[in-house]
């Protein structure tokens, strides 16, 4: 509704791998998790879903992101404004060039010089290392990461669910 409301605005859809969002999901959300962890302040600690059943909490997550993912997908396909489609693997593998083709086909003018700066501030290896890690908000920022993180029935459930996403923007 928000890009046919404003035909003239300009989107980016940011994909990222299905197994790596159950992953950092499951990371997030287990006890000692930072998403855990919020939510629990001051609270009498119950068993987090992720502690409780990983196997159903993988399925849930996998439903529900290729349910987002697709609503998002619909919105860019049937958008005729300027838009861009990056994958989280392309901004950690190259952020400044991808920086700059968001910039460009989004028609956004940018300074050289600030980009470079802006990318360098937020780039992964500026964060101190003690805000990096396990039940942290920055866990680990490594596409893959989910062949150490998920077990291999996991794995198939995710892969299972959606795979229209792999198949579209993973092939193998």
């Amino acid at each position: 509704m928000m890009m046919e409301a404003l035909p003239e605005s300009r989107m980016i859809l940011l994909i990222r791998d299905p197994r790596d969002v159950a992953a950092s999901s499951m990371g997030a959300r287990r006890e000692g998790g930072w998403q855990y962890e919020n939510r629990n302040k001051g609270e009498r600690r119950s068993e987090s879903p992720v502690d409780k059943d990983p196997d159903a909490f993988v399925k849930s997550r996998a439903k529900s992101y290729l349910q987002r993912i697709g609503i998002a997908k619909q919105a860019y396909d049937a958008h005729e404004g300027r838009k861009v489609l990056v994958r989280y693997e392309e901004l950690r593998a190259d952020a400044l060039g991808t920086m700059r083709r968001i910039y460009t086909e989004l028609g956004i003018p940018v300074n050289e010089g600030e980009l470079i700066r802006a990318v360098e501030k937020h780039s992964w290896e500026n964060i101190p290392e003690e805000e990096k890690g396990e039940g942290k908000i920055f866990r680990k920022a490594t596409p893959g990461g989910w062949r150490e993180d998920l077990t291999p029935e996991q794995v198939k459930t995710v892969e299972k669910i959606t795979a229209p996403l792999l198949e579209e923007f993973y092939p193998s």
